[in-house]
């Protein structure tokens, strides 16, 4: 009888156990109880099950991974050469990221300002006490700018992934490193269907991600494709998601789509480029 049951593998069966065990153990003793005691014992076999329960299914939203152990996956390799990234290293790769957003602002910035189609005394009578706007060059503004970014950057990374699991029916990992490559962050990895699935997460409010800025996302992948089995290797999808802002005209979607697809085709593991916009991410999965 016992050897059927068989021994425990994961932490999932860790806390199967010790839920069971509690609540079993619970029942039998709160008949042996002293009546003044037994509602507060009551409240805790009530409540005790909610606070399990609760941080069960943060723990399956945030940090999934963690419930399994090596043996659970279909190739051990997958445990081994996959892991969450560390904070430094998620940090480095956002300030990476605002900073290439930040260099297409001053391209643009570069550019000769619209004329005024006002004058300036009519402007001067409209608005007579409103400070200057700091210049888009300026120390303030670009401290500003950063901080915007690197948290707009952060939830439509996150919303993102949330959209492609609820379309694609799918959990991904977030966050996660390739062993002995600890700056090589993927924003999401699934292993499904015995596929290494792999997401990268772009934001840009104009769609000016340049050629060498998608190079260097693909170049990321292939390097780790290296690392993999050959049988693994053919298995391997990369997802690119751009989402651009809802200002962003049909013209700079099409340009930038044109311009990932071009880069793609450069690379033979199979992959896709998604573009969407702010609206269709955020305001539904933040």
């Amino acid at each position: 009888m016992l050897d059927k049951i068989g021994h425990v593998k994961n932490p999932l069966s860790v806390v199967a156990i010790f839920a069971g065990l509690a609540e079993v153990s619970g029942t039998l003793i709160l008949p042996h109880l002293e009546t003044s005691i037994q509602s507060v014992y009551v409240w805790f076999l009530m409540l005790f099950p909610t606070l399990l329960i609760a941080l069960f299914f943060s723990t399956l939203n945030w940090n999934h991974t963690a419930l399994y152990a090596p043996s659970d996956y279909r190739n051990e390799d997958h445990f081994a050469r996959l892991a969450k990234a560390s904070p430094d290293a998620i940090a480095a790769k956002t300030e990476a990221e605002v900073g290439e957003e930040l260099a297409g602002d001053a391209v643009l910035e570069a550019l000769p300002p619209a004329r005024e189609s006002y004058s300036s005394e009519l402007a001067e009578s409209v608005t007579p006490n409103l400070e200057p706007a700091p210049r888009r060059t300026s120390p303030q503004w670009v401290q500003e700018r950063h901080r915007e970014l690197a948290q707009r950057s952060r939830t439509v990374q996150q919303s993102a992934i949330s959209k492609l699991e609820t379309e694609r029916g799918m959990l991904f990992a977030r966050e996660i490193a390739a062993e002995g490559i600890p700056r090589m962050v993927f924003d999401a990895v699934s292993i499904h269907d015995n596929q290494t699935i792999i997401v990268e997460v772009k934001y840009t409010e104009r769609g000016n991600l340049g050629s060498s800025n998608l190079h260097n996302t693909f170049t990321a992948t292939l390097a780790f494709q290296q690392t993999m089995s050959d049988a693994r290797r053919q298995k391997l999808h990369f997802i690119l998601v751009v989402v651009i802002s809802d200002e962003a005209t049909n013209a700079d979607r099409e340009r930038l789509l044109t311009i990932a697809n071009r880069v793609r085709s450069e690379y033979s593991f199979s992959s896709e480029v998604v573009v969407w916009r702010y609206g269709e991410v955020v305001n539904i999965f933040d």
